[in-house]
């Protein structure tokens, strides 16, 4: 894969433990980082790693612009927010995101997230956002 193309928000342990059991079937060994805080979370998206998970607690504490860093950073990924409904808003604003969910159950299939340029051959295919 080319570098992130699926960046996952959270707000607590649960969800992000709940987030990678979703994803983790679905992806290859080493497709997928979990990180807790925002730091972490940018650090791995500059892994450059298929799928990254990112815990950033309560967002209380995290200016807007904080948060829009994240995105900034993989522009062309995809941003889900997972969190509780009352936190949905704010953080699906400031992260410009794709889709915002309270409940793992919610999301669709995970190749209907990604969006590719390029022919699917396999469940190892390359994964390109197009533009937005």
């Amino acid at each position: 894969m080319a570098g992130t193309v699926l960046v996952v928000v959270t707000t607590n342990a649960a969800d992000m433990a709940a987030m990678a059991a979703w994803l983790r079937p679905q992806l290859a060994d080493g497709d997928l980082v979990l990180a807790r805080g925002y730091f972490a979370g940018v650090a791995a998206i500059e892994r450059h790693v298929p799928a990254v998970v990112v815990d950033i607690g309560l967002p209380d504490g995290h200016a807007d612009w904080r948060l829009a860093e994240l995105r900034a950073r993989r522009h062309d990924a995809a941003f889900v927010v997972l969190a509780d409904a009352s936190h949905l808003p704010m953080l699906a604003g400031a992260l410009q995101a794709d889709l915002a969910v309270a409940k793992v159950s919610e999301l669709p299939p995970l190749r209907e997230l990604l969006v590719s340029d390029e022919p699917v051959v396999s469940d190892q295919a390359s994964w390109r956002r197009t533009s937005r």
